[in-house]
């Protein structure tokens, strides 16, 4: 059999250890577990750590009791889990005593040994001796156990594999909901043993945006905002004592950031400390994801902006503002940052180091991309928003882009609303909306009644002397946000009151009021016909029928009834004026006597 043929048959082999080894180790793991549980059982019922008599499967050597217990040990789906639901990482992991290794020498030997490190952090190697892998990285052990092979065979390769990782206790105390000893293996991180432990959260609403789902007011949110998570679990200082060693724990680093310096691995004798929450660093405009952050000693401005997940196109980079407390926490003081500066070329400058508190308020650059818009709505062929020039960008132009009018288009009653002039208040009119109509003077009324006919922000223009009398001079300069409307041509006017067929009646142009009461079946018998008015529909002003009058679309017609005459009433109050007149002749005549 050449080289070729044996690499082939030991890819085999291999593939087939791999199967039969994951049973034996998990059998191996269900002792252990069930140890943890109480059980009285060894966790390694077949041998200690370092033992060298464990027998090799390639060589199909099994006892009776392995024969007994693999089988039905193996069908714990739960354990499979958690064995393997991990992926090492070989410049991550480190070994230590207790984790299991498997040697495959393949050449001119073939070969598997399995074994355990030793307390004393060994792995005895066959034919190799003892080597020192305690302490060091998956991948550093891999290449010395090599090049210890390789000193002792020149003809042999070596593949070293992590068959089995340890299992230990680990202690962690603080602010924790269970603080004490938790079981784990060295296949976790932090983050796994922090969440068994649990978080304290004191505070219901931890961020900003949840806050602010709460509808309060903006004088609540900055008179709370600092006090949110105040107290708690810290999930940015946590700390590994690891033998003289301090290993800085940043979770929330590594949930935002994906950093995972920042959540490592957790080692046979390290102890966790969570420590207290610290305070909170708040930022918000141009970054995607503006909200509450809690503070960690050594924070940068560059380090909030990345929490804030960076800078949208929209930001100002010049400048920032950045505002904090005195030492006594009362006076807010405002500091201008060069932002490009603190992200790019200096973020360690002492001037860009936060304190506890700090709010970063990123701005937008000004007028960057900004467009401004209009809206039309009514009887033009494309209605919607057009983008425009302010101040430039005129009524006719917006027109000729909406593809003009439509053939029922009303021009007399179109409409320009600007919005930034209906914001503006009326002093006067509101006033005026809180009075009396009796409290009011003649002139105070007037000026009451003819702003409730007006439309807010409305601007004068008349569409019908610009779009059909082509008069440019009423061409109005169009700004951000104006809203044209366009109604319908109304077809119809309306005819109220004292007739004997009120209702609606098609417009005849050029047609007077008789014309129009003659159509809805003359007047009544009790119509006033000295008070008949018309109502403009654009405007709501009343008008005395006459030639000056033009009846349009919409316009109504209305027509009072007369008041009844109360013949005693006017008999009594016709007897008490006559009294009153005979009363004062008499006396006119006493006193000339």
């Amino acid at each position: 059999m050449n080289l070729h043929h044996k690499k082939l048959l030991f890819i085999v082999l291999i593939w087939s250890s791999v199967f039969v080894n994951s049973a034996w180790g998990q059998r191996e793991y269900l002792d252990e577990f069930s140890a943890m549980r109480g059980y009285n059982q060894s966790p390694y019922p077949y041998g200690i750590p370092g033992d060298v008599d464990i027998p090799s499967i390639m060589e199909g050597q099994t006892t009776a009791e392995e024969q007994q217990l693999l089988p039905k040990e193996m069908t714990s789906i739960e354990s499979l889990e958690i064995l393997f639901d991990k992926t090492v990482n070989a410049d991550e992991y480190y070994i230590g005593p207790g984790d299991e290794l498997a040697v495959y020498l393949w050449g001119e030997l073939d070969q598997e040994y399995r074994n355990f490190v030793t307390p004393e952090g060994y792995f005895l190697l066959p034919t190799v001796g003892l080597i020192k892998v305690s302490d060091i990285s998956l991948a550093e052990a891999r290449t010395i156990i090599k090049e210890k092979v390789f000193e002792k065979y020149k003809d042999i390769d070596a593949s070293v594999v992590l068959s089995r990782p340890r299992r230990f206790k680990l202690y962690i105390s603080g602010l924790i909901l269970q603080p004490g000893m938790i079981n784990t293996n060295s296949l976790e991180r932090v983050s796994d043993i922090i969440e068994r432990a649990g978080l304290i959260f004191v505070e219901k609403l931890t961020t900003l945006s949840e806050f602010r789902e709460t509808k309060t007011t903006n004088s609540e949110i900055i008179e709370k905002e600092s006090n949110l998570i105040k107290q708690g679990s810290s999930q940015r200082s946590i700390t590994i004592y690891r033998g003289d060693e301090h290993v800085d724990v940043d979770l929330l680093r590594f949930r935002k950031m994906g950093d995972i310096n920042a959540n490592p691995y957790i080692r046979s004798g390290d102890r966790i400390h969570v420590p207290p929450y610290m305070g909170n660093l708040i930022i918000r405009g141009e970054v995607h994801d503006p909200d509450i952050y809690e503070f960690k000693k050594g924070d940068t401005i560059a380090d909030l902006i990345e929490f804030g997940g960076g800078l949208t196109v929209l930001a100002d980079t010049s400048r920032a503002n950045l505002v904090r407390f005195d030492d006594d926490g009362v006076e807010p003081q405002n500091i201008d940052i060069d932002l490009y500066d603190a992200i790019f070329f200096n973020p360690d400058k002492p001037e860009y180091q936060l304190k506890e508190s700090d709010r970063l308020y990123v701005r937008a650059k000004y007028n960057y991309k900004v467009i401004a818009s209009v809206l039309i709505d009514g009887q033009v062929k494309y209605t919607g928003e057009y983008a425009i020039m302010p101040g430039k960008t005129t009524l006719t132009d917006v027109i000729r882009m909406a593809g003009g009018f439509t053939d029922k288009a009303n021009l007399e009653e179109a409409r320009l609303i600007r919005q930034t002039t209906s914001a503006l208040q009326d002093l006067e009119y509101q006033r005026l909306r809180r009075m009396r109509i009796f409290e009011m003077n003649a002139e105070e009324y007037d000026y009451y009644r003819s702003r409730n006919r007006s439309v807010e922000g409305e601007i004068t223009t008349d569409f019908v002397k610009l779009f059909i009398d082509q008069d440019m001079s009423l061409d109005v300069p169009l700004q951000q946000g104006d809203n044209i409307f366009i109604p319908f041509k109304r077809e119809l006017i309306s005819i109220s009151g004292a007739v004997n067929e009120p209702g609606y009646v098609k417009i005849e142009p050029g047609a007077d009021v008789k014309y129009y009461i003659a159509k809805a079946g003359g007047y009544k018998f009790d119509a006033n016909t000295r008070k008949v008015r018309i109502i403009k529909a654009k405007t709501g002003q009343r008008f005395k029928p006459g030639r000056n009058a033009r009846i349009e679309g919409g316009d109504i017609i209305h027509v009072p009834e007369k008041i009844p005459l109360n013949k005693w009433e006017l008999f009594r109050d016709t007897a008490q004026v006559f009294a009153n007149v005979v009363t004062i002749i008499l006396l006119a005549r006493r006193i000339t006597e």
